[in-house]
């Protein structure tokens, strides 16, 4: 077959990458697992049917097939590979990878969506934290149109063992899990009402024997009713519910239940809020020895804002509180506060800057021992169009934890300076 492709645009300064980078960090994650699970199939859907998911002058063509490749490698210098409180171990980590989109119409009016990231990490030191890593945004999806009718199947993979993202954990270096959901949307929008209904089968694999606690599968299950005020503007009621089922005897199977408002607000043409909140509810199991004595009635929030200043400069602040199975052992649930301010700035017609600080506070009861921790830090990046495939940028990361566990020093500080090239085939 033949093949072919279009030149980039060369006023496209990857400028795009770092807008749906701000986007993504800025929505909220919110309450448990089948209620986040929702708000990322929504963000997954919006990105699919974006401008700039596959960019006309970024595609190359099989037959009805268009896709775009494009490969990166970065070199990391880290302070404090291993999230320690004293004695910390610095390192040089090499980070290739690709990263692979693609579409093609199945039928004539439904569409077949694929987008995968693979990287490995390599440590110049520490070689057992050597890692392969799928990202997160990795994922086949067919959204498939029937009159006012959308149903999208779908299915989502993961496998990293980032450990820094996970707030909750200290003292190592590697968190090496593998995450799959795949499931079922479905969407009706008769006029100015929208009914969306969901149910989705997630898998959590520990690749580790010191984690095997956590490997679990849950059925999730979501519902939503809305009104539509404007074109993009809703608000509604949804509620979520949740079935996890635990490989390990140590940790309680638990149902959740979680149902609330949400307001998604498109309050000038440059500025987006997204509201909701509501009630959540953990029902556990007896037997484990997490030393839990009752079940957990509390509340979640997320609150996002992004807002475009100008052409070239754009801002966005989240304040989310939700609510997660514990990730240590002897846990049952973490409640998180996390309020995240980014900031983009397309300084030059070749160069854009970007901030993003953060700061979390933290509740991990663990054996009965409550943890209470927080951390902040700050994100920044600058990036540079050498050519109209080629990018390079600089990065500055800084984390500090601040945790009153008794039972061990659990705090940390970590810098790390990452130089990187990204090319676009």
């Amino acid at each position: 077959m033949a093949l072919k492709k279009t030149q980039p645009s060369i006023l496209r300064l990857g400028l795009h990458l770092t807008v749906a980078a701000l986007f993504l960090a800025a929505s909220p994650l919110v309450a448990q697992e089948a209620l986040r699970t929702a708000v990322q199939g929504d963000r997954s859907y919006e990105k699919r049917n974006a401008s700039d998911y596959l960019p006309r002058d970024e595609r190359m063509q099989i037959g009805p097939v268009s896709f775009g490749v494009s490969a990166y490698y970065g070199l990391e210098w880290n302070d404090n590979v291993n999230l320690t409180a004293t004695n910390p171990d610095n390192d040089l980590i090499h980070r290739p990878g690709v990263n692979l989109r693609a579409l093609w119409p199945a039928t004539k009016d439904s569409t077949l969506s694929f987008g995968m990231g693979i990287g490995y990490e390599k440590y110049m030191d520490n070689s057992d934290l050597d890692s392969l890593n799928i990202s997160p945004d990795s994922e086949l999806a067919w959204d498939i149109p029937i009159k006012d009718w959308v149903i999208t199947l779908y299915e989502g993979v993961t496998y990293s063992q980032d450990a820094i993202s996970e707030a909750g954990l200290s003292g190592t270096g590697e968190f090496p899990r593998l995450e799959n959901t795949i499931g079922v949307r479905t969407r009706w929008h008769p006029n100015r009402y929208i009914f969306e209904a969901g149910y989705a089968h997630y898998n959590f694999i520990s690749d580790s024997s010191e984690y095997d606690y956590l490997t679990r599968s849950a059925e999730q299950f979501f519902g939503r009713v809305a009104y539509q005020v404007a074109a993009i503007t809703r608000a509604g009621v949804e509620a979520s519910a949740e079935l996890t089922d635990y490989d390990s005897a140590d940790r309680d199977d638990n149902q959740n239940v979680s149902v609330g408002p949400f307001v998604e607000w498109q309050l000038m043409r440059d500025l987006r809020i997204m509201l909701r909140g509501g009630f959540v509810t953990y029902s556990f199991d007896s037997g484990a020895t997490t030393n839990r004595s009752s079940d957990l009635d509390t509340y979640y929030f997320g609150l996002s804002m992004n807002h475009q200043l100008t052409e070239h400069l754009m801002h966005g602040l989240s304040v989310v509180r939700s609510v997660q199975q514990g990730i240590n052992e002897g846990s049952d649930v973490t409640e998180v506060l996390t309020v995240r301010y980014n900031v983009s700035w397309a300084f030059h017609r070749h160069a854009s800057l970007s901030v993003s600080p953060y700061f979390e506070h933290g509740n991990e009861p663990q054996y009965g021992v409550e943890e209470i921790y927080d951390r902040f830090g700050v994100n920044l990046g600058v990036s540079y169009r050498l050519t109209d495939q080629l990018t390079t940028g600089l990065g500055y990361s800084y984390n500090n934890k601040d945790s009153d566990f008794a039972l061990q020093n659990r705090d940390y500080k970590q810098n790390s300076v990452t130089l990187s090239v990204s090319y676009q085939f």
